[in-house]
């Protein structure tokens, strides 16, 4: 049998923002896509990077969370209930209306109690018209000019 894990990298300024936009376009998503960064970077020999990582990719193949989740420091968050909180901590994201899906300790742990079931159709489906949405409640990126919605950002060709 095969596995297919998501696990995307990003930039933790952004991070919030890019889970939330593709919660909402993911329909039917029956696998766990983690979203992760660092506060350090990589290339420093003391950083949280490595284990962000490591973490991300265990979560993503071992666990049952069908939906798109933030790993950082020690917590797995829903990724539309997350927000940066901390711009020069290792605890930069929290989910002050939700708790975590799981935590990380000697184990995983995982608030199973918390999780999304699994979809009843198992065929994942792209609705890109979500942004649309999105667009007109979201707060403007950092970085970006406050006229600037986010549809014109998550609709630029690479």
């Amino acid at each position: 049998s095969t596995m297919y894990i998501a696990v995307v990298i990003t930039g933790t300024d952004t991070m919030a923002y890019v889970a939330s936009a593709l919660s909402f376009i993911f329909e039917n998503l029956g696998k766990t896509v983690v979203l992760t960064g660092s506060m350090i970077p990589f290339s420093a020999v003391y950083n949280d990077a490595r284990r962000n990582v490591i973490v991300s990719l265990l979560l993503a193949a071992y666990t049952d969370i069908p939906e798109v989740c933030i790993f950082f420091n020690e917590h797995l968050y829903r990724g539309n209930r997350c927000r940066k909180m901390d711009s020069a901590g290792l605890n930069a994201y929290a989910s002050p209306n939700y708790p975590p899906l799981a935590s990380l300790g000697v184990q995983i742990n995982v608030s199973q109690h918390l999780v999304l079931a699994q979809p009843k159709v198992r065929k994942l489906s792209l609705d890109f018209d979500a942004c649309t949405h999105l667009g007109s409640r979201a707060r403007n990126m950092p970085g970006s000019a406050a006229s600037q919605p986010l549809t014109s950002l998550l609709n630029r060709a690479p």
